[in-house]
């Protein structure tokens, strides 16, 4: 069916890799953005997840002329796009830097060690220990560390943080 996607269960996946990994086939993930949004507790870190981010562009317009204008375009944008949509609210409004800055704002929520504002991001990124890492993406690093062969193809990603770059050598950020 054109449109649809269809995708086999944990089981059949598994049973995939280990297919490809007996018959030395490489294999090529792709990851979205739920490999280093928070979990489930409240208290945990990580990079927000869309709704949080829609949420948060709403929050920065409290109070100014543009709120309503952006209520109605998210009222009116279909599920499926609406952090595209609030995103380009965000650009339209306030131009490109005052997206970037909600960015790295998210992605900074990641951080075990907080930030300092004269930081260097392309430092931070460096900065294997300060980043809160998921038990998925030390699961990854092991994954990809242990069989070089079978998975050194592209790790792809959805993703605008730099948590699965982060990751050591070793396959672990420590």
């Amino acid at each position: 069916m054109l449109g649809s996607h269809f995708f086999a269960d944990a089981g059949k996946l598994q049973a995939r890799v280990m297919h490809a990994a007996q018959g030395a086939e490489r294999v090529t993930f792709l990851f979205g953005s739920a490999l280093t949004a928070p979990g489930s507790r409240p208290d945990e870190l990580g990079v927000p997840d869309a709704s949080t981010l829609i949420e948060e562009v709403v929050e920065s317009f409290q109070g100014t002329a543009e709120l309503d204008s952006l209520e109605s375009a998210l009222k009116q944008s279909d599920p499926s796009s609406r952090y595209q949509d609030a995103m380009k609210f965000v650009i339209d409004c306030r131009g490109q830097n005052a997206l970037n800055k909600l960015i790295q704002s998210a992605v900074l929520k990641a951080r075990v060690q907080p930030a300092s504002p004269d930081q260097n991001l392309e430092q931070l990124e460096l900065d294997t220990k300060g980043w809160y890492l998921r038990a998925a993406v030390d699961a990854v690093g092991s994954l990809l560390v242990e069989n070089p062969k079978i998975f050194s193809a592209p790790i792809l990603t959805s993703n605008f943080d730099p948590l699965l770059e982060v990751m050591h050598p070793t396959g672990s950020h420590d």
